[in-house]
């Protein structure tokens, strides 16, 4: 799997990581925000 970043370029992951990736559990992530902000304004 080839990876494109905007700040470290494109690099390869080895198949240990591929296979993390694009698990069921790792790809449920994908709609998760870290902007936690929100949170902080709703706890106040």
């Amino acid at each position: 799997m080839i990876i494109s970043d905007e700040i470290y370029g494109k690099f390869e992951l080895d198949s240990v990581l591929e296979e993390i990736i694009l698990s069921e559990p790792i790809q449920r992530l994908k709609g998760v925000k870290g902007n936690t902000s929100r949170w902080s304004k709703l706890l106040s």
